[in-house]
């Protein structure tokens, strides 16, 4: 029984702290061009859009340093950091 007002508790915390929001491209703030698809104006922080941001930062790092690698092995190069 507890498991369960737990789990009820944690979704309503998590329903109106707003995190992790839809991104809606029909928001009224985006059609004016004054904020985001998550219900903030661009003045203020949208911690919703900065995951967005960083999450493709993070794929694109990963991406290149796999093409750095396959051509460091082409070259016949060992990784920098690595001693064998």
């Amino acid at each position: 029984m507890s498991e369960a007002n737990d789990e009820s508790s944690r979704e309503a915390a998590t329903s109106t702290d707003g995190l992790c929001r839809d991104h809606d491209p029909a928001h009224p703030y985006v059609r004016t061009l004054r904020g985001c698809g998550h219900g903030r104006l661009f003045s203020e922080p949208c911690i919703d859009c900065e995951v967005v941001s960083l999450m493709d930062e993070y794929k694109r790092a990963v991406k290149t340093v796999q093409r750095v690698r396959d051509r460091m092995r082409q070259l016949g190069r060992p990784m920098p950091g690595q001693t064998s």
